[in-house]
This record gives C-alpha cells, structure tokens and sequence, in this order.
C-alpha cells in the first residue's frame, strides 16, 4: 500500500477463518501486505474482504476501505488437463487422450481407485513414480453430439485424507455411418 503522504499507522485485518495478515512498513510512505489463505479452507474459491485503516504522520485518520481478497484453493494433487476433449469420433469408434495426475508440491501420493461413469470408457496407468501418474483414456464412442463422461479418482498423498479428482471426458459423436 502507498501513500502520497508519510504515515504515523497503518493496519489491516480480516475475519480469521480465511486468512492471517501481515502488515510490514517499508518507509513512511509504504506499507506490505502479507495475506495468508488459512489452511483449512476448504478447496474452491475464496472470496473475503480485509478492512485497512491508519493515520497520517500529522495525525488525521484515514478513512477506513476494504479490499477485496479472491482466490482458489486448490487440491495438492492436479490433473493436467483439468479436462479431456477427444475431438470427434463415429458411434463403435475409439478416441484415446493422455492425462497426468502430478503432485503439485512434488510429494508422493496414490491413486486408492479410478471409477469412469461409464462401461464405455477404459483407464489405463501407463506411468507412475511417486508424485506423478500417466493415465492413458480410452473412450468408446457411443452416441451423436456433445458427450461429456467424467472419471472419479481417489488420491491419496502421504497418509492424508483421500480426496476426490473429477476429470470431465468429452467428445463429439457423429451421426455418420
């Protein structure tokens, strides 16, 4: 935070379930922010508004704002892509993709078990070592349009609880014979 003119004090704080703040003075004319997202929120976006207030060097207060503070927790352990696009294939064809679970603070984790939603769709592990898992899809087409299949994975890293990856799958289903 900057400051046009030179001041006495200067804080920030916000509701302690989402995050711990630091306030650091760089000069009299500014001032860093630390936020710190709380470990225990849960994954998925956060949204949370940190309160900031102060006085002049000359006394006068500064009226009190707010920042808006946004994000997204993520899982320690990602699937890239996020989600597979197969491109499009006949109904009784094949479409294949690679995907890679890594760890994204590069501990090692499991994968407990990998459940397609459909009979139509094979998950293969190609590659595995401990903080990262290649997974070849094999998904039988089998109907016209826009079709969407999600995979469930359960992870699990280091004696942590498991949590649950979902990876959307989907192609496109022609009506050509």
């Amino acid at each position: 935070m900057r400051s046009a003119r030179p001041l006495e004090s200067f804080s920030a704080t916000c509701n302690p379930d989402y995050a711990t703040i630091d306030v650091m003075e760089c000069s009299l004319t500014c001032f860093l922010l630390s936020v710190r997202p709380n470990k225990g929120l849960p994954v998925g976006p956060f949204d949370f508004l940190v309160s900031i207030s102060g006085a002049l060097a000359s006394g006068e207060s500064i009226p009190p704002s707010q920042i808006r503070v946004f994000g997204r927790i993520h899982e320690e352990v990602q699937a890239l892509p996020y989600s597979l696009h197969l491109g499009a294939a006949r109904k009784g064809e094949k479409l294949r993709g690679t995907v890679t679970l890594l760890s994204r603070v590069n501990r090692p984790f499991q994968v407990e078990s990998i459940v397609p939603h459909s009979g139509e769709t094979l998950v293969e592990v190609h590659n595995a070592n401990s903080n990262q898992v290649e997974l070849r899809i094999t998904q039988l087409a089998s109907g016209s349009g826009d079709r969407v299949e999600d995979i469930n994975m359960v992870v699990r890293s280091n004696g942590d609880a498991p949590f649950e990856i979902r990876l959307p799958v989907s192609y496109y289903g022609l009506e050509i014979e």
